[in-house]
């Protein structure tokens, strides 16, 4: 089975966007949330990439959906702790 994510559209406001995602004879409209982590002892930064239904961005907004794992309630969002995890897009330019 192969799956196809195409980007709709430009960037939404808090650094996510709208795709399309194929596979078994389906397409769905998700939103994708790419965030890079950094862990201490490493070189480079890890990428995360959550595809979601999760449209609304008032309801679900990145910081409560692109929270890194292992991180409780009251840790920082991606957005907000710069320092160890940095947003960048595909093209490797940091958008906030």
């Amino acid at each position: 089975m192969s799956e196809i994510l195409h980007r709709l559209g430009e960037f939404l406001p808090d650094g996510s966007h709208l795709a399309t995602i194929t596979g078994s004879g389906a397409t769905l409209i998700v939103r994708v949330i790419e965030y890079h982590v950094r862990v201490a002892g490493r070189d480079a930064a890890e990428l995360f990439c959550l595809i979601t239904d999760l449209h609304d961005l008032q309801t679900y907004p990145v910081p409560i959906l692109g929270r890194p794992p292992g991180r409780g309630c009251g840790s920082r969002s991606p957005q907000a702790n710069q320092s160890t995890t940095q947003s960048q897009s595909p093209t490797g330019s940091s958008r906030a």
